[in-house]
């Protein structure tokens, strides 16, 4: 480390207190600068040491995250296991539409066999659609093996994600933000009740159904009915004011709209 004698030092300080450039020398000025330069040369390198351990750390992370999105095969999924996942239900779609009109033919090809053939005939004309119904039952069997392809698929893909989210740390109940497209589509579901095919135990049960139509038919029964004067009517009535005794014995039969007038003259709201 650099030293500077004690005339330098006293010609800094004079310098320092009385602003006298005369007093101080440039090699006095060269001097107290490699005296800092020294001084701070351990901080710089303590300060470069720790950067240089925290540069490691994120090269490290970095690697890793480059590591796990190569295992999370995003160029697979995109471009093979969906693409193929999606031509699978659609050959289900297909193989379900072509034996589901199969089956209705061959019914109504029975139903409209002429009862009056030959028994031989009528049976002949019966296996036959009867081996129709049978093979097409076979789309089964064809379709559940399509469908544990895509089921795999989702879970492979399902199995990918979650490694993914766990290395980055995420937590699992991150329900993340839906973008306004999605939030409308679930907006439009919520107010037009678009849930589509509900799983056993999911969808309304039939008796809430049937408990719903039966209090619609209730309440348009109700409606139909005449109203009916509340309690409050006659609590409004002081029924002591009333001289029954000078009330003469009815001599014409009073009509029920009769009735209501006066109810409605002693209770105020004749209007």
């Amino acid at each position: 480390m650099s030293e500077l004698s004690a005339e330098s030092v006293d010609r800094i300080v004079a310098f320092v207190r009385d602003g006298d450039r005369n007093k101080i020398a440039i090699a006095d000025i060269v001097g107290l600068a490699d005296l800092m330069a020294d001084s701070f040369k351990d901080i710089f390198q303590a300060e470069a040491v720790e950067a240089y351990s925290d540069f490691i750390s994120i090269a490290d992370a970095i690697s890793t995250m480059k590591a796990d999105i190569s295992e999370l095969s995003a160029s697979d999924i995109a471009l093979n296991r969906i693409p193929t996942a999606g031509r699978e239900l659609d050959a289900i779609v297909e193989a379900t539409e072509a034996a589901t009109n199969t089956i209705m033919e061959s019914a109504e090809a029975m139903l409209g066999l002429d009862p009056d053939m030959d028994a031989p005939d009528y049976r002949n004309a019966v296996e036959g659609e009867c081996m129709k119904l049978f093979e097409a039952c076979s789309f089964q069997d064809i379709t559940g093996q399509r469908v544990t392809k895509v089921v795999e698929t989702l879970q492979h893909i399902e199995t990918r994600v979650a490694r993914f989210s766990e290395a980055m740390g995420l937590k699992g109940d991150d329900a993340g933000t839906l973008t306004d497209e999605e939030e409308v589509r679930e907006q439009r579901k919520r107010d037009l009740i678009l849930h589509g095919p509900q799983l056993e135990g999911d969808g309304i049960e039939q008796t809430d159904i049937d408990a719903l139509l039966f209090d619609l038919d209730t309440a348009e029964e109700n409606a139909d009915l005449p109203s009916q004067p509340s309690d409050d009517i006659f609590d409004a009535v002081d029924l002591d004011s009333i001289d029954f005794d000078s009330i003469d014995e009815p001599t014409e039969v009073v009509e029920p709209s009769d009735v209501d007038r006066a109810v409605a003259k002693l209770t105020g709201t004749d209007g």
